[in-house]
């Protein structure tokens, strides 16, 4: 009997402390991630992977701000969409590498949180890179910025609690197909409920986990960091 497992796999697992998150770190952690996946899809489970996106988002603004005159900028609910893209990406391929062609595939994930959720008052997330007190409190991109205990200082954004995954009736049929699925990347692209218009904000991959696990029936949630 095959048991169906969530495992939320963090942004910095991906791009570790002191690294600068170049293609080859990406690539090389992972590979160290699909080797621990791979050995548990051996098993015989079923396996939902939700992976974080926080250094890559935050990197990914920066490039966004650094090429405003030339380029309009977008939101960050479309920066957590590319890095779904991106990390969702790495991912599959480190997968197919590591089960054969065709284990893994990513869904483009929107999840529907509350726009009256405290945490907009509030912003906790930390994204992008660390810096010292003051090379943080000298940004001049008017970013509120948080203390991260053991990695610096950080820019925090509003990380809202998920309350469903629009797109759950298509990870069902997929994981039926027996795909690996990758799977509310970054914690899932915030939209609010009926007009699904995007919100600006990146929800914490351990809480969109918890919410795919709960929506599937899964019998274990693992939180690889």
């Amino acid at each position: 009997m095959t048991t169906l497992a969530v495992a939320a796999v963090g942004g910095n697992a991906l791009t570790g402390q002191g690294q600068q998150g170049t293609p080859d770190q990406l690539a090389g952690n992972a590979a160290e991630m699909a080797a621990a996946l791979g050995a548990l899809h051996r098993t015989g489970t079923r396996l939902v992977v939700v992976h974080g996106n926080g250094p890559q988002v935050g990197n990914l603004a920066l490039q966004q701000e650094s090429a405003a005159r030339s380029i309009p900028p977008q939101p960050l609910h479309q920066l957590c969409a590319m890095t779904q893209g991106q990390l969702g990406s790495l991912l599959v391929l480190a997968l197919d590498r590591e089960l054969g062609p065709g284990a893994a595939v990513c869904l483009v994930t929107h999840v529907v949180v509350d726009p009256a959720d405290p945490a907009f008052e509030l912003p906790t997330k930390p994204i992008g890179p660390s810096y010292n007190e003051r090379q943080a409190k000298s940004q001049s991109h008017q970013w509120q910025v948080a203390e991260e205990p053991g990695r610096g200082w950080r820019r925090v954004v509003a990380s809202p609690y998920p309350q469903r995954i629009v797109e759950i009736d298509a990870l069902r049929t997929l994981l039926t197909a027996g795909q690996i699925v990758i799977a509310a990347g970054g914690g899932g692209i915030a939209v609010q409920e009926g007009s699904l218009t995007g919100i600006d904000a990146v929800i914490d991959k351990d809480h969109a986990a918890t919410v795919v696990a709960l929506a599937l029936g899964a019998a274990d949630l693992y939180l690889l960091t």
